[in-house]
């Protein structure tokens, strides 16, 4: 079972997920010289010594209320997505604000490109699929699996948002953000994120992540998107349903596994429509 072990009292408790080692932080039961260990390490260490532990240690110490922290961030990150007219000045908000800036330096290191090409390999990965079953099925022909018709473009994003939502909930993470390390989970230490918050999240992002899958907004959102994460560590979806973002080294296994995937999509594809026709 995934999650933190520690030493108390000379015996191995846990597994104790982030939320359940905040809790015990903000009570005194678990200091940075507290024993711990996550799968993947091989001896025991120091709680302050783990990365994904560390964050959390920071986080208390930076706002003691756990109210007052969630406020605060939600205050920071408004005042970056509020339509100003200049992007400076929204920075400059927020870091005149201390309470704000050290709420803000609690949160993991913001990691726009990783999120960013997660997306991008959940997309490739949906759009390739829903073309080899259209072309397998008739639904498709072959110039179409090469050609799609701009409502199949349109259209996938959207049932994305459905099938993002879904893996949110049953696992926290989505196949393209699992091969990068990143996980999704409640603010709240829930063990599973509600479909509810799951599908407003996915929604959001659509529409303000990456504008609604049209080139030009999308360049636009997604510019817009990228300085307020690497201003605020955190985006306005992640706030506004209550969700934290977590990141663990690349294994290159992933990697590797990565590659087959596609390659093995690309030979699929291949297989049913042949080879692509000359466009031009």
């Amino acid at each position: 079972m995934q999650g933190i072990y520690l030493i108390e009292n000379g015996q191995k408790a846990g597994p104790f997920t982030l939320w359940q080692l905040r809790e015990k932080m903000r009570g005194g039961d678990v200091t940075r010289d507290t024993l711990a260990w996550e799968p993947g390490m091989t001896n025991w260490a120091p709680a302050g010594e783990i990365g994904s532990v560390r964050f959390e240690f920071e986080r208390v110490e930076a706002v003691s209320d756990p109210h007052t922290e969630t406020e605060t961030k939600k205050s920071a990150v408004t005042e970056l997505t509020e339509p100003t007219d200049a992007a400076a000045k929204a920075n400059a908000n927020v870091t005149a604000n201390p309470r704000a800036a050290k709420a803000i330096a609690s949160l993991p290191a913001p990691r726009p490109w990783r999120r960013f090409w997660a997306r991008i390999i959940d997309m490739g990965l949906v759009n390739l699929s829903a073309i080899i079953i259209g072309v397998a099925s008739g639904a498709m022909t072959p110039l179409e699996a090469y050609r799609p018709s701009l409502g199949f473009i349109l259209t996938l994003p959207v049932a994305w948002i459905f099938l993002e939502s879904s893996f949110l909930m049953a696992l926290g993470t989505t196949p393209g953000k699992f091969l990068l390390g990143i996980r999704v989970r409640s603010a709240d230490g829930a063990r599973q994120l509600p479909l509810r918050r799951a599908l407003g999240r996915s929604f959001m992002v659509w529409w303000r992540g990456y504008g609604l899958g049209l080139t030009i907004p999308m360049v636009l959102t997604c510019t817009f998107s990228h300085f307020v994460l690497k201003t605020t560590r955190t985006t306005p979806w992640d706030v506004t349903y209550g969700t934290e973002v977590s990141y663990e080294s690349i294994k290159p296994w992933r990697m590797v596994v990565l590659a087959f995937l596609f390659l093995g999509l690309f030979q699929l594809l291949y297989s049913f429509a042949g080879m692509p026709p000359k466009m031009f």
